[in-house]
């Protein structure tokens, strides 16, 4: 069962709260960065409005980290199995690419709901994990944009890398 768009907008307001006192424990700096904007998405007029904004845009990674090194970081929430939309990753590649060219860090920053812990996964790590071709895929029903499936075990194994 896939959850709704509803409450996969909570799920990310959660995730980002609770990884910005993540990072705020750890001695960090956080800087929000991207649109927190998903509050007004009933609001008349913002649906149409959003959408009309390119996808690489939506999807600019949601906060800067500083302590040592200057770190760009794109959250995700996730119950049991992160279900990473196709068409969400090819925004991160896009940004990557940039910041790579700018020598800044990029990390996904993984809140897991039924256990509570985070996983940081440099996204070059993540993107060896999504060349994987035996990955398995699924479709959420509200919208049919495709996703590949990460399970704990292996986020777990990629955490810190």
């Amino acid at each position: 069962m896939n959850n709704t768009f509803e409450e996969r907008a909570e799920m990310a307001n959660t995730a980002e709260q609770e990884s910005e006192k993540h990072f705020i424990e750890k001695g960090c700096v956080v800087i929000p960065l991207g649109f927190k904007q998903m509050h007004r998405r009933n609001e008349e007029g913002f649906s149409d409005a959003w959408y009309k904004i390119p996808r690489f845009l939506r999807n600019l990674p949601d906060m800067i980290v500083v302590k040592k090194y200057v770190t760009i970081v794109e959250v995700k929430g996730f119950g049991d199995i992160l279900k990473l939309k196709v068409e969400d990753y090819k925004s991160y590649v896009f940004w990557s690419r940039i910041f790579k060219m700018l020598d800044i860090n990029f990390v996904v920053n993984l809140y897991c709901y039924s256990n509570k812990k985070h996983y940081t996964i440099k996204f070059s790590n993540l993107q060896n994990m999504w060349e994987d071709n035996r990955r398995e895929t699924g479709r959420y029903e509200d919208n049919n944009e495709e996703y590949k499936k990460f399970y704990i075990k292996e986020l777990e194994d990629a955490n810190g890398r």
